[in-house]
């Protein structure tokens, strides 16, 4: 199973490849990856941490900076949900899931709150960061435990409706630049999707 699934990956990499021609391949060539998780919800000092995030917004002088905020401490719940899927941990990964969940809400609304001669900003920044929330954990799907893994799904459900969402609000133009990423974001859902096809029917 191992070796067919090797030869699925090598494939899929290679279709990639042929398809990379308007520059699929270097779209999030920059991203920046997850930050070390920190205290997770199985640890005893998980609550502290959440406090310490909770004052920090509550603190925030402007928006832009709960925004900041908000989009930090999601990338961190997401760092959490792999460190606990990768350890087998299904009901600590879902803590942090549900951690993520509400700043991506939060986040959103205060997009949508900014004064109108702000929103093009702001909501550019927040469905890019949704992207790369949604590549980084596909990417890191293939190396998470088979079966627990699916808890993610969540993940990828929520910030892609808010993606949707907000980015039918950007300019054409704006909304057109993205197509690179969104492209290759769908390629690796795809190849997400077709791993655990793989492993069904295996």
């Amino acid at each position: 199973m191992k070796a067919n699934l090797l030869v699925f990956v090598a494939c899929m990499l290679a279709a990639m490849s042929a398809h990379a021609g308007h520059g699929l391949m270097n779209s999030f060539g920059d991203v920046e990856w997850l930050p070390d998780p920190g205290a997770t919800p199985d640890q005893i000092a998980y609550p502290v941490d959440r406090l310490r995030e909770r004052l920090a917004l509550e603190l925030a002088g402007s928006t832009g900076e709960e925004m900041t905020l908000c989009l930090k401490f999601a990338r961190e719940k997401l760092a959490e949900t792999s460190a606990m899927v990768k350890a087998g941990d299904s009901d600590a990964a879902a803590v942090a899931i549900e951690a993520y969940d509400a700043y991506i809400e939060r986040a959103a609304a205060v997009v949508e709150g900014k004064p109108e001669g702000r929103l093009g900003t702001r909501r550019h920044q927040f469905v890019t960061a949704l992207l790369e929330h949604v590549y980084i954990m596909s990417v890191d799907y293939l190396d998470m435990p088979l079966g627990i893994r699916t808890v993610v799904s969540t993940v990828f459900t929520t910030a892609m409706a808010h993606y949707n969402l907000t980015s039918a609000k950007l300019p054409k133009r704006e909304k057109e630049a993205l197509f690179f990423k969104e492209d290759e974001v769908q390629w690796s859902l795809e190849m997400m999707r077709q791993a655990d096809l793989q492993h069904i029917t295996n």
